[in-house]
């Protein structure tokens, strides 16, 4: 028995863009832990002054942070081939 699946073009669409608003959102939360984590090492080095300590936390959060944040770019490239509106909506999260 053969079983034909009808594909839905605008059903996939909207599936690709779901998923790619999640993953954003998902590099979003955890880009905006970062600066709890940023706040808490200087909070550490207030405590202890250790700058060396610091510098290195520092260096670590920064790299993150642009990973991240490149991350970010990546999936709004992927929106603007998919659908303007949630590409739009992407671009405004580096702002928050």
């Amino acid at each position: 028995m053969w079983v034909w699946l009808c594909q839905d073009e605008a059903s996939e669409s909207r599936m690709r863009v779901a998923s790619l608003v999640e993953q954003a959102q998902a590099a979003h939360d955890r880009r905006s832990a970062l600066y709890q984590t940023y706040e808490d090492a200087i909070n550490k080095y207030k405590s202890i002054k250790d700058l060396t300590m610091f510098g290195s936390n520092r260096k670590k959060i920064d790299a993150d942070h642009k990973t991240l944040s490149q991350q970010i770019g990546s999936i709004q490239t992927k929106l603007k081939t998919e659908g303007a509106d949630a590409a739009e909506k992407v671009c405004l999260l580096p702002k928050l």
